[in-house]
């Protein structure tokens, strides 16, 4: 177990740069720490909240329940933080991880560490450093409980307000994305809704009338009020989306930390990087109320151009570049997020070169991936062909980073990165629940309608997918004709 000085440097190292890679990855400091501890060892059930956009209850953003329906495990419409904090299956989640079992509802972390890739859970245990001892004080071994409500970690989606509709995305996360989903889901010919693992289930609340929105609020909460009671202990807010930059409450407890002069709590926003004002306020003069450290921004993008706007449907490159721009010259703590689906997985260097080109960045390395699980755009379903493509064209960006003027830090991390990349495309597609075949057919199907309505065009828009495509098309036509 490592030391409480070795947990305080290691969290102050993560802090110093948005990117948590960056220290952890050039000197290697994080599997130490992380293997030192007991088991699985993993901060977010022992110490964070994740609420969604619905108003339930999940231990983390990436948590898929100890079993298929022990996702969500409460909701803050009918239970306060406090009543949530050690339910049943939360506790026996924490003695899973203390016994060093593989829990199922944390496959997407485990998945990523299998592809060298930065998780979850290794984030939290080098951002939540100094606190690990004393939540493991606090832990009941006997009953997985936790002995004292002492919440370090909040990540909250107050609703699913969101000014784009990302091919990546869905309802849960995007109101503009509604309208969509309701034509899926009520012109079916695959089945999109629960449990077909596409992302696309509508709320019973989302409606038309209510222009699909979700939200965890409601007439009577007291949540904001709950989450200003455990400021005191709190080390940051994750503001997520929807548009984290578009939602009032996140307004509401900014105003409350300026008015305070509450200035140790950090404040992390996943934006899309499009909102620079917000009823009439410049949202760059709220920030500047507060200390530049209390502020970080992770500024979402999966491409540039014409893919840029298909995947992030929304997305304008002027727009992007301009809050990027003004973010960084007031000195915020700031990073982009690449989000890694089969459309982008070849997209990466050109995009890498893009914005090294636009000089965005303090720091080369400020860049984090995540992987899409979503069955019909998993990197994984890509043909053996089209891999091999990708994983050249990723190995000749990996050499060309020898010859660029970076860093031995930063060169490192973006050959991790890459590498990565390339270990998930490259891994054989595996989740049981649907075959590679039926993944494929959804592709398929999922691409002809969503152009149709989008009035865009996957085949000129991704040209080096053409052989991909026209495999699922065949293999959807002889399912579908069979029928």
């Amino acid at each position: 177990m490592p030391t409480q000085e070795e947990l305080t440097l290691l969290s102050q190292q993560t802090d110093k740069h948005i990117n948590y890679q960056e220290e952890w990855s050039s000197k290697k400091e994080l599997d130490p720490y992380a293997k030192s501890l007991p088991g699985k060892f993993c901060p977010a059930p022992f110490s964070s909240l994740y609420i969604q956009t619905n108003g339930n209850y999940r231990v983390c953003c990436v948590y898929q329940g100890i079993t298929k329906g022990t996702m969500e495990v409460g909701n803050i419409k009918n239970n306060s933080l406090k009543e949530m904090w050690n339910f049943d299956s939360i506790c026996k989640l924490r003695q899973e991880l203390v016994n060093g079992k593989n829990s199922r509802g944390c496959i997407k972390c485990w998945k990523t560490e299998d592809a060298g890739g930065f998780s979850h859970r290794k984030h939290l245990i080098g951002k939540l450093g100094p606190f690990i001892p004393k939540m493991l004080e606090e832990y009941d071994h006997t009953t997985g409980k936790m002995k004292t409500f002492r919440i370090r970690w909040l990540d909250i989606l107050w609703s699913n307000i969101c000014n784009f509709a990302c091919s990546t995305c869905g309802p849960r996360f995007s109101n503009t994305w509604g309208k969509f989903a309701k034509k899926f889901l009520t012109e079916p010919v695959l089945d999109y809704d629960v449990g077909s693992g596409m992302g696309m289930h509508l709320e019973k609340t989302q409606t038309i009338e209510n222009d699909y929105v979700i939200s965890s609020m409601h007439q009577d909460s007291n949540i904001i009020n709950e989450v200003l009671n455990v400021m005191p202990d709190l080390h940051e807010i994750h503001f997520n989306g929807g548009e984290p930059l578009m939602q009032s409450e996140n307004y509401r407890i900014m105003q409350e930390l300026i008015d305070k002069k509450y200035h140790k709590l950090r404040l992390w926003f996943h934006t899309n990087g499009t909102i620079l004002n917000y009823k009439g306020q410049k949202v760059l003069d709220i920030w500047a109320k507060m200390p530049p450290e209390c502020i970080k921004i992770t500024n979402s993008c999966d491409g540039m151009g014409a893919k840029g706007e298909y995947i992030r449907y929304g997305w304008k490159e002027s727009k992007w570049l301009r809050f990027a721009t003004e973010v960084n010259k007031r000195g915020y703590g700031y990073s982009i997020c690449y989000t890694v689906s089969l459309f982008n997985a070849d997209h990466w260097p050109d995009f890498i070169n893009w914005v090294y080109n636009k000089e965005i960045l303090k720091h080369q390395d400020a860049f984090s991936t995540n992987f899409v699980l979503n069955n019909q755009i998993n990197g994984q379903i890509l043909d053996t062909e089209t891999k091999k493509e990708i994983s050249d064209k990723l190995e000749t960006f990996k050499n060309s980073l020898l010859e660029k003027e970076l860093s031995n830090k930063e060169r490192f991390a973006l050959v991790s990165a890459t590498s990565s990349i390339q270990k998930f495309v490259n891994t054989d597609y595996n989740y049981p629940e649907i075959s590679l075949r039926k993944a494929r057919i959804y592709f398929y199907d999922y691409i002809t309608r969503l152009d149709k309505m989008r009035g865009t065009n996957f085949l000129e828009t991704f040209p080096n997918l053409h052989r991909f495509y026209y495999i699922c098309k065949e293999i959807h036509d002889t399912e579908m004709g069979s029928h």
